[in-house]
């Protein structure tokens, strides 16, 4: 049975796994596992509401890891009475072991709003993965999701002045799986690497150095500023 967007669009993790979406012409399919399965996140990228459908789903020989270094001079956190800025934020990836399933959600986009997400996720390659769903899902197009740039795969995360990650985007990625059902979180928690919890921080943004991309990396720790009394 073929589905289209607009027949499914107030269906919310009820699609029938009988069921397979088709395409809109110029329209894409994104597989999202990390901070996108938070819906207010990704409608901020979106800039938009997104009403259309939201369908759980899975890959195999993939495996949910922190191994992306994000290089760094918008975060921040204070330690010892000064501002540390680590030199590179550490994010979710996905990354190919044949024995593992990652679960995550399909959602649809424009073509201008995949152009939005490669920006988004700027030190990611956007790769196919229509064959790796364990069911067939999608139709008439592909199904993208984003996997770490070589340059930027770390597997060795040292002190937090080096490689941090932030509290707030651990937050916002639980808060997304937690919203797609007790399942869901579950299977999430089970096929995801563990937290390296040595390299959380309380990172706070630095609204001085507006957030554009990717800049130079450059350590930046200075007096922790003081309001007069």
């Amino acid at each position: 049975m073929l589905l289209t967007i607009a027949t499914i669009a107030t269906l919310y993790l009820k699609t029938p796994t009988s069921s397979t979406i088709q395409l809109p012409p110029n329209h894409y399919a994104i597989f999202a596992y990390g901070s996108l399965l938070n819906k207010t996140s990704m409608e901020r990228t979106l800039g938009r509401t997104y009403d259309g459908p939201l369908i759980p789903a899975e890959i195999k020989g993939w495996k949910r890891s922190w191994s992306i270094r994000y290089p760094n001079d918008t975060y921040y956190y204070e330690e010892d009475g000064k501002l540390v800025y680590p030199e590179n934020i550490i994010y979710l990836n996905i990354e190919k072991n044949e024995e593992s399933v990652v679960n995550g959600i399909i959602f649809i986009v424009s073509e201008k709003e995949l152009r939005e997400f490669d920006k988004r996720e700027l030190v990611y390659d956007r790769i196919k993965v229509t064959h790796k769903l364990t069911e067939k899902l999608i139709s008439g197009g592909p199904v993208y999701t984003y996997v770490a740039k070589p340059e930027y795969f770390i597997k060795n995360l040292r002190a937090t002045t080096e490689t941090a990650i932030r509290k707030e985007y651990i937050d916002i990625v639980s808060q997304g799986a937690k919203s797609l059902g007790t399942s869901f979180h579950h299977d999430f928690e089970k096929n995801s690497a563990a937290i390296p919890t040595h390299i959380v921080v309380d990172a706070k943004r630095d609204e001085s150095t507006p957030y554009t991309g990717i800049v130079s990396s450059r350590e930046k720790s200075t007096e922790k500023k003081r309001s007069e009394s």
